[in-house]
């Protein structure tokens, strides 16, 4: 994925800025016309051809954060400011929560591999000798890669000492462990609803930001304003995403209008507990292994991908769904937001039910700013540790060491450590081999869910 630090990351955060500014401040519905103009002025440096595609752009960003799908056929004629009087203001908008802006898409060449100036034209040919469809040949002392023979298998690439030969990527297709990315050529991409696993990698490595998020953000601001009863979640990667302690981050939550805050590290210890029985009971019934359930991306990825696989995922919820329920329990007109790193949060709680409202904590951190809550003004209270072992649920290993600790003896555990290609092959063979390990922990993100693609920083 790009590094965050980019200018499509910067105007990203500040059009979520504005436009919560505009959903608390102002009086005048019509102001939402004027944000394009303000962050993209007359006088300014294009970012793209002009400053009126700049414009539209903003404008379809700002229709993903009202709600809006802009995949397929949209019609996009109405001003921002008809399309927020129509948008939903009191659920979140539904499935998929992922959409693509095709005017934004820059319409990627496919892969290739391509001979730069750098070749030398060498005597030895390594690059011609090794490929193994023929694709190169030499002309006027240079190499030239076939593309219509080429299978891109990179080994001209290995084998060049001039490291003359260069990979082009297409940036979504290549991060997409699924498939799920539908790209012709000439065309801007399409995404497979059958396959994508709303993981979210491509929303953070297209260059081009053609690729958005549908937030909630309408609803949760209408339910702030409003002084309703509203219970946040917060996910336990939380705390290395902001600064101060755990005692100023939680009555700054509160600051912004909700009325309570629950740490799910706590729930996440319920799910360690009930998975840990649940991997005793599978094992003395002579089941070879079972895997974690709490990566809603992880699930996903077995019921379009490897259904064979889905009775050995565990039947425990997940964190946030325990934690709902726990909430809707004791609060049961109150309503429920979860905060976390992860978009395919938003599957698990539109197919659950039970959680209203999911933002991320990009959003969570702008609504900080928006609200002008610093959370280093408030008093820090000591703490005893607790939930230790729920906290670690944040970062690979830590649910799978959770179980074990619940259990208090080794079990003996199996990592996937983010959803790739390569490790998807490995998860489709365990239906005929199983893995030695009888537990193992899947994770969608490399190094768990602090390192998702929503967090503030990795």
């Amino acid at each position: 994925m790009l590094n965050e630090n980019n200018q499509y990351s910067y105007l990203r955060k500040e059009l979520l800025l504005r436009f919560f500014n505009f959903l608390f401040d102002s009086d005048n519905t019509l102001d939402i016309n004027k944000i394009p103009y303000a962050m993209i002025p007359s006088k300014g440096d294009p970012r793209r051809c002009c400053i009126y595609k700049d414009r539209e752009m903003i404008k379809y960003r700002l229709l993903s954060l009202m709600g809006y799908d802009l995949s397929g056929d949209f019609d996009e004629s109405p001003s921002l400011f008809e399309f927020f009087s129509r948008c939903e203001k009191e659920k979140a908008p539904s499935l998929p929560p992922l959409s693509v802006i095709s005017a934004a898409c820059s319409s990627c060449r496919n892969k290739q591999y391509r001979v730069t100036e750098l070749c030398r034209g060498c005597l030895a040919r390594p690059c011609q000798t090794i490929c193994p469809a023929g694709a190169l040949t030499m002309k006027n002392g240079k190499a030239i890669i076939d593309g219509e023979r080429c299978v891109n298998c990179g080994k001209c690439q290995k084998a060049c000492p001039y490291s003359a030969i260069v990979y082009i990527p297409v940036p979504c297709e290549e991060v997409c462990p699924v498939g799920a990315i539908v790209k012709k050529e000439g065309h801007a991409i399409e995404i497979d609803r059958q396959k994508c696993i709303s993981c979210g990698r491509c929303t953070r490595s297209c260059p081009f930001g053609a690729i958005v998020e549908k937030s909630h953000a309408v609803p949760l601001a209408a339910a702030l304003k409003l002084k309703k009863d509203i219970s946040l979640m917060i996910a336990p990667s939380l705390y290395n995403q902001l600064p101060g302690s755990d005692s100023q981050i939680l009555e700054a939550l509160k600051a912004i209008g909700f009325t309570r805050v629950y740490e799910l590290q706590e729930s996440a210890e319920i799910v360690a507990a009930e998975e840990g029985r649940e991997l005793v009971e599978r094992m003395e019934k002579g089941e070879s292994f079972m895997t974690t359930s709490c990566c809603p991306a992880y699930v996903e990825t077995v019921k379009k991908h490897m259904p064979d696989l889905a009775s050995h995922v565990s039947r425990t919820p997940s964190p946030m769904v325990a934690g709902a329920e726990i909430l809707k329990d004791q609060f049961p007109h109150s309503t429920i937001v979860f905060a976390g790193p992860c978009m395919a949060k938003k599957v698990e709680a539109y197919e659950n039910g039970i959680v209203d409202l999911v933002m991320n904590f990009e959003e969570l951190g702008t609504l900080l700013i928006s609200r002008a809550v610093e959370i280093l003004n408030y008093p820090e209270v000591e703490r005893e540790p607790v939930f230790e072992m729920g906290r670690g649920f944040a970062h690979s290993g830590g649910v799978a060491r959770a179980v074990e600790a619940s259990l208090g003896r080794k079990v003996g555990y199996g990592q996937i450590d983010g959803i790739s290609s390569k490790t998807l092959r490995l998860m489709k063979t365990w239906t005929k081999r199983a893995p030695s390990e009888h537990l193992v922990e899947v994770m969608a993100c490399e190094g768990g869910c602090s390192r998702g693609p929503c967090s503030l920083n990795s």
